[in-house]
């Protein structure tokens, strides 16, 4: 309910501080919260509407729990509906809640169970890769790793020719998702900009291989519980399978958004171990603990990795993969009791409320022993979310994070990882937060 009484606008930047924002999307945000507080005003932001910025894990909650109704996809997350059409990551209510419902059960703890050898697979053709190349890469090996592995395990075939079409087509694709996002206003798809060309180029491209993909398991007649199983074999309530569009959205979706995320979330996790011998020294006597020497690791044993579990949360924390969130007000609310008019755009900065010291000592500060039992039950819970929250969580968190077990266990069995910079560089913020320039690292065999 909306007070009877004025109330004016929260403290904030004004239209000329706002350059600040697309200067240093990372520490801009930091910046304001230490200037005007934890419920942030400006009156200019994408599509030149009111924009609130939310620093308070309690009022990130309401917008994306207790009034979740009254907030839907932002505006800059709508634009990307030319990359993602009307999928699981755009759509919103009944459509949203059809596509969540047909994708669910390939990320159930069953499927996930199933994944774990594909991943394994994947992963010891990666660290080959890596040892091969003795100096190598770290982000770009791990992007053409989990392409792999999302090739695989969502749609049977990771085939060498089929994987780099893909992998061309989605950089195509997401150099345009960075303009789309990095602009306050909308960018058509038939701008004439290169990277509206390349994106173009990139949609053929993935639409061509999705076609095939579902061309060659639809000549087979192989039913699997994969995603593109799983999309071909659902059926509404009136009997009508989904249309190759409708498949082809979900797809693409989960190939972009799935697969990179966890790429980079890997990228700053081994980037941090590589500094910090004895601790991957205990991360290795984790692991001789819980899965037999030479064993193939399985879903139970790498459940039992405690500490590598506390390393993973700590890199999310310090660099989570989606830096940013938001959400659109559809009518208007109240919030710290200040009026939000239906249409502000609502921003929630992870980066910031991840690095608050409310929350974290030493925030900036890669502190795996702070993860314990205690310190999360304490711990308010729109504190951590890098995977966003509420009922729009990422429907691939699970996934990921079992990825990433597979990943770091391979990794730190079979490599010794040596960095050659001490700090990861400036972090560049659009869809993703990257770093600026590729990090490298020298692999030599353990055994």
């Amino acid at each position: 309910m909306l007070s009877s009484t004025t109330i004016e606008r929260p403290p904030g930047p004004s239209i000329a501080n706002l350059r600040g924002m697309r200067e240093d999307p990372l520490g801009f945000p930091i910046e304001m919260q230490r200037r005007w507080g934890q419920f942030i005003y400006s009156p200019v932001g994408p599509g030149f509407r009111p924009t609130f910025f939310l620093f308070n894990p309690e009022t990130v909650e309401q917008v994306l729990v207790t009034r979740r109704d009254n907030y839907v996809k932002s505006l800059v997350l709508r634009r990307l509906k030319a990359v993602f059409g009307e999928s699981v990551l755009t759509s919103e209510g009944d459509l949203w809640k059809r596509s969540r419902r047909l994708l669910a059960p390939a990320f159930h703890r069953k499927a996930l169970m199933q994944y774990v050898e594909a991943m394994d697979r994947c992963t010891v053709r990666a660290v080959d890769r890596m040892l091969a190349a003795g100096r190598f890469p770290l982000q770009q090996h791990m992007m053409e790793m989990t392409l792999d592995i999302a090739m695989e395990c969502f749609f049977g075939s990771s085939a060498a020719g089929v994987t780099e079409r893909v992998d061309q087509g989605m950089n195509d694709i997401l150099g345009f998702a960075d303009l789309a996002i990095g602009t306050l206003v909308q960018v058509p798809t038939w701008f004439p900009h290169p990277r509206a060309a390349r994106f173009r180029r990139g949609m053929r491209t993935l639409t061509d291989v999705v076609n095939e993909l579902i061309a060659q398991r639809r000549a087979t007649g192989e039913e699997r519980g994969d995603v593109l199983g799983l999309l071909l074999a659902a059926r509404d309530d009136d009997g009508s399978a989904l249309t190759d569009q409708e498949i082809r959205d979900e797809v693409i979706t989960l190939l972009l958004a799935g697969h990179e995320t966890t790429a980079l979330a890997l990228t700053y996790t081994l980037f941090l171990l590589s500094h910090r011998p004895a601790l991957v020294a205990e991360l290795r006597d984790e692991m001789a603990r819980e899965i037999p020497d030479g064993a193939a690791p399985d879903f139970a044993s790498l459940g039992r990795l405690r500490l590598q579990d506390q390393c993973f949360k700590e890199s999310l924390r310090l660099y989570p993969p989606v830096g940013i969130i938001g959400r659109e007000a559809v009518a208007a609310d109240e919030l710290e009791g200040w009026q939000v008019p239906a249409g502000a755009q609502m921003i929630m900065s992870i980066w910031a409320i991840q690095h608050d010291p409310r929350y974290y000592e030493e925030p900036w500060s890669f502190r795996p022993d702070r993860w314990t039992e205690a310190f999360e039950r304490d711990l308010p819970r729109y504190a951590f979310f890098p995977f966003g929250g509420g009922h729009r969580v990422c429907i691939g968190d699970a996934f990921a994070k079992l990825e990433a077990r597979v990943v770091l266990y391979r990794v730190l069995e079979r490599l010794d990882l040596m960095p050659e910079q001490t700090d990861l560089p400036p972090m560049n913020l659009a869809v993703t937060m990257r770093p600026s320039r590729e990090v490298f690292l020298t692999a030599r065999a353990r055994r």
